[in-house]
């Protein structure tokens, strides 16, 4: 994980509110944070909670990184 955000990680983690997946790859020059959520999209009664999951976050995602 790259130096400055490893410091940040348990302010970043509260931000979100969710604990994260951290890999900083090593090798190359990406860094992944993984954020999952489970769901079954085959159940149409799921698929609005997780739309809205998905939106909810990618703001949250936006909003701190």
């Amino acid at each position: 994980m790259l130096p400055f955000l490893e410091g940040k990680k348990a302010e970043i983690e509260a931000a979100i509110g969710s604990s994260l997946q951290w890999n900083p790859n090593p090798e190359n020059m990406d860094k992944v944070v993984v954020l999952l959520h489970k769901t079954d999209f085959s159940n149409e009664n799921r698929q609005e909670e997780a739309l809205t999951w998905l939106v909810e976050y990618t703001l949250k995602f936006k909003e701190v990184f």
